[in-house]
């Protein structure tokens, strides 16, 4: 287990772990403040929502916010053209923060495509609302239901979301995404797996190697510190409401780890 892990579980532990990462996006916007005044300054009609609200979410640099963001729509058009003909989907953003990814799914979609974003962050959501054109936002509580009717959207898609949350609210998202889905409609989420698991102590190794969630709390659920790691087997137990279509293991490529992803479709 590397250090790093062992300083955060103890600082953790403590309950002192919103404190320090309070300190660390104040580090980040110090960190980044020249390049993001480059990147304002070359864009300046483009919206982009303070550091404190990207660090939340993402990180405090607003150039990987924006482009790694424009990546990850491109990425996702890409998938569900691959699985599904969305020229008059419906299209949901579950936990879509400072809409990172889905304020560029309008240019990327065909123009009779629907966006939609929520998230539980009403600060977040209403700089969303203030500042992002063709995609309708909502704010939704931690716990379900969101504020649609059954089988609404062809397509609802949670990049890092059920990393957030503790194992009551995994099923019960999972549960309320599925009411939202359209009969063959997609679901797209990715969690922390195996890729992850070199990150976890021994104690934690051990459950995840016997297909239980592990789950590192004590900070407010919800939020970035909040930290869940799942297991394979688990996820397939969780999501057999579905039909999985496709389930993509993340690697670790260098000092980075991906995420898991996978592609779910509610039967007909």
């Amino acid at each position: 287990m590397a250090l790093t892990t062992f300083f955060s579980n103890a600082v953790r532990s403590l309950g002192l772990l919103v404190h320090i990462d309070r300190l660390r996006m104040h580090f980040a916007r110090w960190r980044f403040r020249n390049k993001n005044q480059a990147f304002r300054a070359a864009h300046p009609h483009l919206a982009i929502p303070d550091e404190a609200i990207i660090y939340e979410t993402f990180n405090a640099d607003i150039t990987k916010y924006y482009e790694d963001g424009r990546d990850v729509a491109k990425w996702l058009v890409e998938t569900i053209q691959s699985h599904t003909d969305c020229d008059t989907c419906k299209i949901l953003d579950w936990g879509c923060g400072p809409a990172r990814i889905v304020r560029h799914l309008p240019d990327l979609l065909p123009r009779n495509a629907e966006v939609f974003g929520t998230d539980f962050n009403a600060y977040t959501i209403d700089w969303c609302q203030k500042n992002i054109s063709d995609v309708a936002f909502t704010c939704n509580d931690l716990i379900p239901p969101l504020p649609f009717h059954s089988n609404t959207f062809d397509i609802v898609y949670g990049i890092s979301v059920l990393t957030h949350l503790n194992e009551q609210r995994n099923h019960s998202w999972t549960r309320e995404i599925f009411r939202i889905v359209m009969p063959g409609g997609l679901a797209i989420l990715t969690t922390q797996g195996e890729a992850f698991s070199a990150k976890l102590t021994p104690k934690e190794k051990t459950a995840f190697r016997n297909n239980q969630l592990v789950v590192r709390g004590k900070v407010a659920e919800g939020r970035r510190t909040f930290s869940a790691f799942h297991p394979e087997a688990y996820m397939r137990n969780l999501f057999t409401e579905f039909s999985i279509l496709q389930h993509t293991p993340g690697r670790s490529v260098g000092k980075s780890l991906e995420q898991d992803i996978w592609i779910l479709q509610k039967s007909n």
